[in-house]
């Protein structure tokens, strides 16, 4: 799967079969639009999971 921005720029490709749980994750990322604020999704999933941990 490819997910593109607006202007047809790649956000973010998923090149294997994932778990559903991390398939939601990349969800969440690209309907957030977390990839406006942070480009690597590794990185922006890291940061919201210490945000969860916190709370």
């Amino acid at each position: 799967m490819v997910f593109l921005d607006e202007d047809g720029k790649e956000i973010l490709r998923v090149d294997a079969v994932i778990q559903l749980y991390r398939l939601l994750g990349v969800f969440g990322y690209i309907n957030k639009p977390g990839y406006r604020e942070e480009p690597n999704y590794q990185a922006w999933r890291l940061e919201r999971r210490k945000v969860v941990v916190e709370k």
